[in-house]
């Protein structure tokens, strides 16, 4: 656990880079649709965008009072969600490469929704196009794309026992 963000070559299996800036584990990695940025998300409360070819960090995306543990990129309007310990789920939208270096803000950053549980990980139900975010107590959330919700399960409280093999 370097805090590095490591580039193997899938035909060699050979490392060809890394990606340093992160100060503690890092527990996510995105990629936007068209292959041009990276973006990572750790325990160090960071969020930070790479360029894709030339492996440079180009900014990061605000910080969070909490450690990032889920990114989730959302193809059809260039969106970017991150969930945050907490259970904060936020939205980035207009996404914006910089020339030269850049360690503010880029985008526009909108919280969606804050359970009262810790999240574990974020997903995205497409027939229904909705967010859905599970937490380390087994419940599933399901928010729209704005913050309104949808639905929540509770988890299943009888034991669960494993199958008698046939």
């Amino acid at each position: 656990a370097d805090h590095t963000v490591r580039i193997w070559e899938s035909d060699t299996l050979l490392e060809v880079d890394w990606l340093e800036g992160h100060v503690a584990p890092i527990m996510e990695l995105a990629q936007n649709t068209n292959g041009t940025l990276l973006i990572s998300a750790g325990t160090d409360n960071a969020i930070k965008v790479w360029d894709q070819q030339s492996r440079e960090r180009i900014y990061d995306l605000g910080r969070h009072q909490f450690g990032v543990m889920d990114l989730l990129w959302k193809t059809e309007k260039s969106e970017l969600f991150a969930l945050n310990q907490r259970g904060t789920i936020y939205r980035y939208q207009d996404l914006k490469v910089h020339t030269g270096a850049q360690s503010s803000n880029t985008g526009r950053e909108k919280m969606i929704n804050r359970t009262k549980q810790p999240g574990s990980c974020l997903g995205f139900w497409e027939q229904h196009d909705l967010l859905v975010m599970g937490t380390f107590e087994g419940e599933l959330h399901a928010y729209s794309s704005e913050g309104k919700s949808a639905w929540i399960t509770k988890p299943v409280q009888d034991d669960l026992k494993p199958m008698a093999s046939q």
